[in-house]
C-alpha cells in the first residue's frame, strides 16, 4: 500500500513543476513577440572603432586617448578623452588624429558626410578639406580650412599645414610624355607654419613635399621641395624654426621629390628629375646632405647618366623614395627599365591643291549624308568590351586593372654608397623583394617569380637568399620556403628567423649558418586546427626576443617557450613572462596577428 500510495502521489507532486514550466515558456514566447526586429532606419546606429590609421591612440604622456567611431550610416566622429576625469570632446567627421610630442595639442582632419561628398562629386565640385587644432590644456579649438596634410614639429611647438593644391589641367596631363610620373608628383601649394604658443603663421609657396627632421624632441629643421607650375624657383629649402633662417640647398628647373631624413641625424636625401630626348620619362639624380649645418657637412651627388658602370637601359625612379641605412653610409634607391621614346607617326602628305578644291566643292552636298551615316556607323561599330584572360595569367583581369599602377611602379633595389659615390644593384627581378637588414651590411631577398601562380591562389612560397650590400653577391638560404610572411630579423640583427616544414629556423647573419631550433622541442608550434587549405599550417606565433638576441620566445597552443637561436632549449616555463626581467625583453607580441615584418611594397 505504501508503494501504491507513492505511485498515486507522484503526478500531484509534478503538477506545480509542469505548471511553472508552461508559464515560463509562455512568458518567453510573449517576450520574444514583444521585441520587433531592428528596423532599417536604425541600422546606422551600429558603431565600431575605426581602423588603426584613424584611431589615434594615447598621447605621449598617457593622459589622453583619441579614437574614431565609425557608424553604418557613415556619420562618423572622433573622440578625445581625458583619461583622468573621463571628459570627452567629440568632433563630427574627425579622423587621423595626431598628438604633439609635448602632449599639449592634438590635430585632426575634418571631413563631411558621405551624402554631401557624393553630391559635390556629382556636381564636379571640390570636396572641402580642413583640420582642427585642440589645445588640451585650455580646451580651445580652432579650425583651418583648405588643408590637405599636417605634421607637428619634433618638439611639438610648431604645426606645418599644407593647403590643398589646385587641380592639374587636363592639357598638362595629356601633353606630358611621362604623365604617369607627373601625376604622382604633388603640385605645389602654400605651406603654413604655425607657432602654436602664439598662433602666428609663416607661409611658403609652391611646396609639394615637406618633412620634419627625424630627431625626437629636438629636431628643428623643416625640409621642403619647391615645385612651381613653370618650374621657376624649383629646389630644396631648409627652414630652421629656432633661428627662422631659410637655406636653399639646391635649385634648378627640375622636379624634386622623395624627401627622406635619416633617423636621429641631420642627414637628408632627395631626388631630382633629369630627362633627355631619347627616353620616356625622367631618370633621377640622387642628392644627399650629411651633417647639415655642421663643419663636417658634405653633399654627395649621384647622376646615373654620368656613371659608365650604371646598367644600360635602366633608370633610377621617383616612385621609390630614398631609404637611409641606419649608419648613414648607404642610401637605397629604386631601379627600373628606361624605355626608349617612340617616334611620332609620320603625318600624311598634303593633298594637291586641285584635289582640295574638289573636296571642298562637294563637302556641302555630302554634309547631311555624312552626318547621318556617321551616327549610324557609330552605333554599329561600338562593340561591347571583352576581357580575354588566359589560364596561364597569374592574375585575373579585374585584379590586373586594380594593380596596373603598382605593376608600372615595380622596381629593383640598389645601394648608393655615399663614401665611394658608387651604386650597387641588389635586385635581379621585379617579382622580388629586397629588404635591407638594420644592423648588417646585408639584405634579404625573397624571390617569388617561380611561384607566382601558387601565390595567386593563396599558397605563398619564395626562394630566400642573403645579399651582400657592398658587392651584390648572394648566399642561398632556402629554396621553396613555405611562407615568407614569417621571415623576420631579430632586433639586434644577429639572426634571421623563418618558419618552414613545421619548424622554426634561424640564419646566423655573420656565419650564414642555418639551424633548425625546434627539432628537439617536446611540443608543436603548429596550429593544426587551422582551416587554411595549404600545405604549411600556420604557427601559433612569436611573442618576442630577449635582450641582445639571446633567445626567442615562441608560442605553442597554450604556453610560451624560450628557445636559444643556436638550437639549445631552456626548460619549459609555464610562468615564463612573469619570470623574465622586463627591461631585458625587446618586445612582446600577442598571438594575433602573426608577425609579418618583411611584408613591404616594392
Amino acid at each position: 500500500m505504501a508503494a501504491l500510495s507513492n505511485l498515486q502521489e507522484r503526478p500531484a507532486m509534478r503538477l506545480p513543476v509542469i505548471t511553472a514550466s508552461l508559464t515560463l515558456a509562455t512568458a518567453i514566447s510573449l517576450y520574444g513577440q514583444s521585441k520587433p526586429p531592428v528596423p532599417p532606419s536604425d541600422y546606422g546606429q551600429w558603431e565600431s572603432l575605426a581602423t588603426f590609421r584613424e584611431y589615434g591612440g594615447l598621447s605621449p604622456d598617457g593622459k589622453w586617448l583619441a579614437y574614431a567611431i565609425t557608424r553604418s550610416n557613415r556619420n562618423n566622429e572622433l573622440r578625445v578623452t581625458n583619461i583622468a576625469d573621463g571628459t570627452t570632446k567629440t568632433i563630427a567627421f574627425g579622423a587621423e588624429p595626431a598628438f604633439s610630442s609635448d602632449s599639449r595639442w592634438v590635430a585632426y582632419s575634418i571631413g563631411i558626410s558621405e551624402a554631401q561628398e557624393e553630391k559635390l562629386k556629382k556636381e564636379k565640385k571640390p570636396v572641402p578639406k580642413k583640420i582642427g587644432i585642440l589645445n588640451l590644456t585650455t580646451g580651445d579649438l580652432s579650425t583651418v580650412d583648405g588643408i590637405e596634410s599636417f605634421a607637428f614639429s619634433p618638439d611639438g611647438a610648431w604645426l606645418a599645414m599644407r593647403r590643398t593644391p589646385p587641380e592639374k589641367k587636363d592639357s598638362d596631363k595629356k601633353d606630358s610624355s611621362d604623365a604617369s610620373e607627373v601625376d604622382d608628383t604633388p603640385a605645389g601649394a602654400a605651406l603654413l607654419l604655425r607657432q602654436l604658443s602664439t598662433g602666428r603663421d609663416a607661409s611658403f609657396g609652391n611646396v609639394s613635399e615637406y618633412a620634419w627632421q627625424n630627431v625626437p624632441k629636438t629636431g628643428t629643421l623643416l625640409a621642403m621641395t619647391i615645385n612651381a607650375e613653370d618650374k621657376t624657383g624649383n629646389g630644396i629649402q631648409i627652414f630652421d624654426v629656432h633661428t627662422a633662417a631659410v637655406r636653399v640647398l639646391d635649385t634648378s628647373a627640375s622636379v624634386y621629390s622623395g624627401l627622406s631624413w635619416r633617423k636621429k641625424s641631420a642627414d637628408l636625401a632627395v631626388l631630382r628629375a633629369k630627362s633627355d630626348d631619347h627616353h620616356e620619362g625622367p631618370t633621377q639624380v640622387a642628392l644627399a646632405w650629411t651633417n647639415l649645418g655642421q663643419s663636417s657637412e658634405s653633399a654627395p651627388v649621384y647622376d646615373p647618366t654620368a656613371d659608365a658602370k650604371f646598367p644600360a637601359a635602366t633608370r633610377t625612379v621617383s616612385f621609390h623614395k630614398p631609404e637611409w641605412a641606419l649608419d648613414g653610409g648607404i642610401v637605397f634607391l629604386g631601379l627600373a627599365k628606361w624605355e626608349d621614346k617612340i617616334g611620332e607617326p609620320a603625318k600624311p602628305a598634303t593633298p594637291a591643291a586641285d584635289a582640295t578644291k574638289t573636296a571642298d566643292a562637294s563637302k556641302s552636298n555630302d554634309a547631311s549624308a555624312k552626318d547621318t551615316g556617321a551616327a549610324k556607323n557609330k552605333d554599329e561599330d561600338e562593340q561591347p568590351a571583352v576581357d580575354v584572360w588566359n589560364w596561364r595569367d597569374v592574375e585575373v583581369m579585374p585584379k590586373q586593372k586594380l594593380n596596373a599602377k603598382n605593376d608600372r611602379q615595380k622596381n629593383m633595389l640598389a645601394a648608393w654608397h655615399l663614401g665611394k659615390n658608387s651604386l650597387v644593384p641588389l635586385g635581379k627581378d621585379l617579382d622580388e623583394r629586397i629588404t635591407p637588414l638594420k644592423h648588417q651590411s646585408l639584405a634579404v631577398s625573397a624571390d617569388w617569380s617561380a611561384y607566382a601562380m601558387e601565390r595567386s591562389i593563396g599558397r605563398p612560397a619564395a626562394d630566400i637568399a642573403l645579399v651582400d650590400v657592398s658587392a651584390g653577391a648572394r648566399t642561398k638560404i632556402q629554396d621553396g620556403l613555405n611562407d615568407d610572411h614569417y621571415l623576420e630579423e631579430s632586433p639586434a640583427g644577429r639572426y634571421l628567423l623563418y618558419f618552414h616544414d613545421d619548424h622554426y629556423w634561424t640564419v646566423n647573419t655573420a656565419t650564414h649558418a642555418v639551424v633548425n631550433i625546434t627539432q628537439n622541442a617536446q611540443t608543436s608550434f603548429v596550429d593544426r586546427e587551422s582551416d587554411w587549405t595549404i600545405k604549411q599550417k600556420p604557427p601559433f606565433g612569436i611573442a618576442g626576443w630577449t635582450k641582445d638576441d639571446a633567445a626567442v620566445i615562441l608560442y605553442d597552443k597554450f604556453d610560451l617557450w624560450q628557445v636559444a637561436p643556436d638550437g639549445s632549449m631552456d626548460r619549459h616555463q609555464q610562468a615564463h613572462l612573469s619570470q623574465l626581467v622586463w627591461h631585458q625583453v625587446e618586445e612582446i607580441r600577442f598571438r594575433s596577428p602573426p608577425a609579418r615584418c618583411f611584408r613591404r611594397p616594392h
